[in-house]
């Protein structure tokens, strides 16, 4: 299932690249307006559980100027591991910041909410066991934004976060594909 739909994005992001006049996009939208973006990630979680996950990230924030922005940057990412389902939800205040071009560098920090949960059937009625805990997450990552149109802009990018929870070490290397807008 998750196979299927990131062969179906990847196509769909493929038609809409491809199907874009971005030579007819004289002038760009500056970025130090409003940015709102989201995008799938895909990764692993390579310390503790050794299993891949995947989700989704979400940014709203803007830019100062043209070479640095601020943002939140919030992410759900989630995999399933000896029956347990684990979920994970990272609230991160971020800077950006373009060293060359169009290629960029972010870094930053906030709380991490990580839960584990179990169900079962018996008789006909299904039981939820579930358990959550905080902690905080630091990451960073790199990459490069395809100014596609005026507004719209497409950032692959790899991603790494530190998350640590109740006394345990995450760790989250991925990549992204942000879709965002400038207004």
């Amino acid at each position: 299932m998750l196979r299927k739909f990131g062969v179906g994005l990847l196509a769909a992001c493929m038609v809409l690249v491809l199907n874009l006049n971005v030579a007819e996009a004289k002038e760009f939208a500056d970025r130090k307006g409003l940015l709102i973006g989201l995008g799938p990630t895909v990764g692993g979680e390579t310390n503790s559980i050794k299993q891949v996950v995947g989700g989704a990230r979400f940014r709203l924030g803007g830019g100062l100027n043209e070479k640095f922005l601020l943002y939140w940057d919030s992410s759900y990412l989630t995999t399933r591991k000896d029956g347990l389902d684990y979920d994970v939800v990272q609230e991160q205040a971020r800077a950006q910041y373009f060293f060359f071009d169009n290629f960029y560098g972010t870094l930053g920090g906030g709380f991490v909410d990580g839960s584990i949960s179990q169900s079962s059937t018996s008789g006909g009625v299904t039981t939820t066991v579930s358990k959550s805990k905080f902690g905080f997450v630091v990451g960073g990552g790199a990459g490069y934004e395809f100014r596609l149109t005026k507004h719209f802009v497409m950032a692959p990018e790899v991603t790494f976060d530190y998350d640590r929870i109740k006394g345990t070490n995450y760790y989250i290397p991925a990549a992204y594909l942000h879709l965002g807008w400038y207004f």
